[in-house]
């Protein structure tokens, strides 16, 4: 799919808005013991700003482990990236995976408040790259 300059525009800051919009959301999950959902969301917010950033580079995909790979391959390996930012994503998507496919699955609240704790660091590293892209 190809995007105008100001479409591609919309949709990373409606990807980033999503992302935002978590947060609060996430906070509320992990105080109320809704730890396999708060799991869930983590790693989506993390998609939504992956997804945008990997848009404003010009790369496109629908699949979650190809989004993943190219950022590993693109960012974290090449040095551009800390690796513990690529860690953050590859917690986040096990722990998701988990929470949605594994029977009696079950997390601490200090588990997934690390992970939300992970989640800030690289909600902040990833928005600092977005902003820096032309």
């Amino acid at each position: 799919m190809t995007l105008s300059d100001e479409d591609k525009s919309i949709l990373i800051a409606h990807r980033i808005k999503r992302a935002d919009a978590l947060i609060s959301e996430i906070d509320v999950l992990i105080k109320t013991g809704y730890l396999e959902t708060a799991a869930n969301r983590i790693y989506y917010c993390i998609y939504y700003l992956l997804s945008a950033f990997a848009l404003k580079k010009n790369y496109q995909t629908s699949k979650h482990l190809q989004l993943i790979g190219w950022f590993n391959r693109e960012f974290v390996k090449a040095g551009i990236v800390p690796h513990e930012i690529g860690e953050i994503v590859y917690n986040s998507y096990d722990l998701r995976t988990k929470s949605d496919y594994d029977d009696f699955v079950v997390f601490s609240k200090g588990e997934l408040t690390r992970s939300y704790s992970d989640l800030m660091k690289f909600m902040e590293n990833i928005k600092k790259l977005i902003d820096k892209i032309e």
